[in-house]
């Protein structure tokens, strides 16, 4: 019995170390292309042009809620690990409604 508890106690911290390292991956190309556009419409903003441009993964969204917007993008963050590269932001006539032209990559390229 010491020796299974042992087997599985070895096995328990594998599949912890495992787990870990999965967390760590970051799509970058068209898989975080895909990844982002689809959070974006999952959020209810259709972005009217997502592409890959180098590293990053540039998306425009038009009478956005910025609110919404910033919401998500730390979601974004947390979950598919990137940051804002470029950002140009313009609020619209309804307060709190912006468009606007992003770009994120992937946070491990400096």
């Amino acid at each position: 019995m010491q020796r299974q508890l042992a087997t599985m106690t070895a096995q328990a911290n594998e599949a912890r170390a495992l787990a870990g390292s999965a967390d760590g991956a970051t799509p970058t190309g068209g898989a975080l292309r895909d990844a982002l556009a689809k959070s974006l419409a999952d959020n209810g903003m259709q972005s009217t042009n997502v592409q890959v441009i180098g590293a990053a993964v540039q998306f425009q969204l038009k009478n956005a809620s910025f609110p919404n917007w910033t919401m998500w993008l730390d979601d974004a963050r947390k979950q598919f690990k990137v940051q804002v590269s470029e950002a140009h932001i313009t609020a619209l006539k309804p307060d709190g409604q912006i468009d606007l032209t992003a770009s994120l990559q992937p946070a491990s390229i400096k």
